[in-house]
């Protein structure tokens, strides 16, 4: 198979973040399922499983750039 050569095949290194988002937030989703499947109550664990997920990968990427200060958000 040939291979294409150009930008749009390149990854933006500022990309990759989003990625390691992603594994965080399947891993919680999965344990939403899990638990609301097991408490018969997916409505409450699916959006729970979601948060606890990125919140996860956002504690996990502070944590590998040393910056404590990475709201991301507007200074006041």
């Amino acid at each position: 198979m040939m291979e294409i050569q150009g930008k749009d095949n390149e990854r933006n290194p500022r990309e990759g973040d989003c990625g390691s988002y992603g594994r965080y937030i399947g891993l919680g989703l999965a344990l939403g399922l899990a638990i609301g499947s097991g408490t018969e109550n997916l409505g409450l664990w699916l959006p729970l499983g979601l948060l606890f997920g990125w919140m996860l990968g956002r504690w996990k990427k502070r944590k590998r750039t040393g910056n404590p200060d990475d709201s991301g958000g507007q200074g006041g």
